[in-house]
């Protein structure tokens, strides 16, 4: 008589026979599993996608140009105070920066002191605000100011070349003021805030001493700071003066917005000062914005440089 064989209960069976293994297998054992290829999962996953790369800092050139004549007086003390600020703001920000400060007067023989002196790009932040502590509000004789001679001054600076076509050309005298040659691309924000009173020789008669603009030739004092803290040495340049347009048209073409702070006294008889303090902006792609005092001069500038650090105001489409 046969007997029908009987499979051994579950239990008796070897680890992974017919499949039996979950039957031998604890729940802590199954948890660890199941954690293993969790993490496996994961590590595959990270692999296929690693982390994208840090963000490059954002870069700036700014340049602050500022009237130190006699009728600023009343104005001079707080945008002296708010440049300090912009200074100091900018250094703490995120922002890798490099600034520069020029103040200017008139030509001879209206005022006998100074035309234009200035800090390049890479001047220590004592060195800035030195200037602008020993900067006065005095002289500058007739209603209209050297401001074509400090804007040429600024296109002296190191402003970099925003491709490498502008870097190998250039605009009309880029080579003689010295512009750097290598290529930075548009990711640096090129700005320069002129801080004014008058309006420039040659743009509004009324009691002009140079009423055909920038006289010929003039100079303008470069300070250059060997090492931080060194003492600045000075550096006079003869340079020849220019059309205001193609002073203006420079700015353009290389990519510096000119932002023209008109302060309170821009209308006192000059018919001809606000509107080309606001050409002037629209054509370099910056702002023309009134200062009736200077208190508003201090809240204006002090809103802007905020705005910039924060990365609200980069203009131009020039930073993404």
């Amino acid at each position: 008589m046969s007997t029908t064989p009987t499979n051994p209960p579950h239990s008796e069976l070897p680890p992974g026979y017919y499949g039996y293994k979950d039957y031998t297998d604890s729940q802590k054992q199954r948890e660890e599993r199941e954690a293993a290829e969790a993490a496996e999962v994961k590590m595959e996953e990270e692999a296929v996608a690693p982390a994208p790369p840090p963000k490059p800092k954002k870069k700036a050139k700014v340049a602050f140009i500022c009237d130190a004549t006699g009728s600023m007086k009343q104005y001079l003390d707080g945008a002296k105070q708010c440049m300090e600020a912009a200074i100091d703001s900018f250094n703490e920000s995120d922002i890798d920066v490099e600034q520069s400060v020029i103040v200017y007067r008139d030509h001879k023989p209206q005022d006998m002191t100074f035309v234009a002196k200035g800090h390049p790009f890479g001047t220590s932040r004592d060195r800035l605000v030195e200037l602008l502590h020993k900067t006065t509000a005095t002289g500058g004789g007739d209603g209209p100011e050297a401001v074509g001679a400090a804007l040429q001054l600024a296109l002296s600076l190191d402003w970099g070349s925003p491709n490498a076509e502008a870097g190998a050309d250039g605009a009309d005298g880029a080579d003689a003021t010295g512009a750097a040659d290598d290529a930075e691309g548009d990711d640096v924000w090129r700005v320069a805030f002129l801080i004014a009173d008058a309006p420039p020789h040659g743009v509004d008669l009324t009691d002009d001493g140079f009423p055909n603009g920038t006289p010929a030739n003039f100079e303008a004092d470069t300070l250059i700071e060997p090492e931080p803290g060194a003492e600045p040495t000075k550096i006079t340049m003869a340079l020849e003066g220019r059309d205001l347009q193609d002073v203006l048209r420079e700015f353009s073409d290389r990519k510096i917005e000119l932002w023209t702070m008109c302060a309170g006294n821009i209308f006192r008889g000059f018919r001809n000062a606000a509107p080309w303090m606001v050409h002037a902006a629209a054509m370099t792609g910056g702002r023309a914005l009134y200062l009736p005092n200077d208190q508003t001069i201090a809240q204006e500038l002090t809103r802007i440089m905020c705005a910039s650090v924060s990365g609200t105001l980069w203009c131009g489409g020039r930073i993404p």
